[in-house]
């Protein structure tokens, strides 16, 4: 492989990824329309196969809980209000914590320490 592609063949490079991404443009115009096709089909395929995979997962997460809560008998009227309750808490408590970490990093507080150096600490006097 190591004398393919010092071969020096430009199609071959960057097929090879030693192109990088800058080399896109380059590679289309290089290798023609077999490259590109077959770059799209992997593409294609690749999320065709993980959205296949998500949702057959979804699916049977579906299924299990489907079936656990028929298998449950009936909470009472006080339980459901306590437990809506506590979502309702749950949901308002996570976000105020991610608006509280959006605005902490806008106002630059997540930012890394740093030591003072002497014009600072002169300039500051």
């Amino acid at each position: 492989m190591g004398l393919l592609v010092a071969s020096g063949s430009p199609c071959l490079r960057l097929a090879m990824g030693l192109g990088g991404r800058a080399n896109a443009f380059h590679r289309r115009q290089v290798c023609g329309w077999p490259a590109q096709i077959l770059e799209q089909t992997m593409r294609n395929k690749n999320q065709w196969l993980l959205i296949a995979a998500l949702a057959g997962l979804l699916i049977i997460v579906f299924w299990y809980c489907v079936s656990v809560w028929r298998a449950t008998p009936a909470m009472p009227l006080y339980a459901n209000i306590i437990l809506g309750v506590a979502m309702t808490l749950a949901l308002v408590a996570g976000c105020g914590l991610t608006a509280l970490m959006y605005h902490s990093r806008r106002k630059g507080y997540d930012e890394p320490a740093r030591p003072q150096t002497k014009k600072e600490d002169q300039a500051s006097r």
